[in-house]
């Protein structure tokens, strides 16, 4: 019942583990969704490098 003077009195919770897969994923749609909302500033147009950017939905 008596607690040791070094034992902390919150607990810590524990770490969450994170796949490097799924954030390198999440990094590549994100970039593919900025290249959408600035594919009218870019030099090249991006539906010659891919239809996807055209619509943005195929």
């Amino acid at each position: 019942m008596f607690r040791d003077a070094d034992e902390p009195t919150t607990p810590i919770p524990p770490r969450i583990a994170r796949g490097g897969w799924l954030d390198a994923l999440r990094f590549i749609v994100g970039s593919m969704i900025i290249l959408y909302h600035f594919r009218e500033a870019s030099p090249v147009p991006l539906p010659q490098l891919h239809p996807v950017f055209d619509r943005g939905y195929d």
